[in-house]
């Protein structure tokens, strides 16, 4: 997912929705999550998709976003010192 987010792009997420990946999608409005066996709702989603380009691309200037300024390497390595100073 960071990586997809880095680059701009919309995330679709297969898995489980309480997850941490599904979790940032819905906050961060970067990307899709369909549960686990909804293949006809995937199918349903990518077409969806293909039609409306816009949504692709806010979604992926989302994730770009979110990447920013929640994930950007030096907020990443700041979480990480807070963390292991509380160890």
């Amino acid at each position: 997912f960071y990586g997809v987010a880095a680059a701009g792009r919309l995330t679709i997420f297969l898995g489980a929705p309480d997850g941490e990946i599904a979790t940032i999608l819905s906050k961060e409005r970067c990307g899709i999550h369909i549960g686990i066996g909804e293949g006809e709702q995937l199918a349903k989603i990518i077409s969806e998709l293909a039609l409306h380009p816009e949504i692709v691309q806010r979604m992926g200037g989302a994730g770009r976003a979110a990447f920013d300024s929640l994930f950007e390497k030096t907020i990443a390595i700041s979480k990480w010192e807070a963390l292991l100073k509380k160890t």
